[in-house]
């Protein structure tokens, strides 16, 4: 829920707070999401981003697996002052226990944040300014 914010051409890792997590994948303090176990597993991630200048630019997200590139770079434009969603999912097959995945983030123009979204709904809470979420297949 805390805000993050993305400086140009630069990648940052998203962080995640702390959740639920299961006995096969813990998610650190530092943003990494350690595999426990191997199999195969649905990842969803999700980001609200806002700028915090004038200037249209767009933010680009890239899935890291033990360091290396895992998947190609997601691209959302950013447009507004007001925090608009970005979210994909996708199947990843773990070989080894222990296996680390990260979200990295880096934006084209000069400077956006991520942030928690007030749905002004009273039935709803805030959307979270990050979120993942990881099922394990059966």
């Amino acid at each position: 829920t805390n805000v993050q914010s993305m400086q140009p051409g630069v990648a940052t890792t998203i962080l995640f707070g702390k959740g639920q997590t299961t006995a096969d994948v813990q998610i650190t303090n530092t943003g990494d999401i350690v595999f426990l176990n191997t199999g195969n597993y649905f990842v969803n991630f999700g980001v609200n981003m806002a700028n915090q200048d004038i200037t249209t630019q767009y933010a680009m997200f890239t899935t890291v697996l033990n360091g290396s590139p895992y998947l190609q770079t997601w691209v959302q434009q950013v447009n507004d002052a007001i925090a608009g969603g970005w979210e994909v999912g996708f199947p990843i097959t773990i070989a080894n226990d222990g296996d680390r995945l990260n979200l990295l983030g880096t934006v084209s123009g000069l400077q956006c944040r991520i942030q928690t979204v007030a749905t002004n709904v009273a039935s709803m809470p805030t959307a979270p300014g990050s979120w993942v979420a990881i099922h394990k297949l059966a």
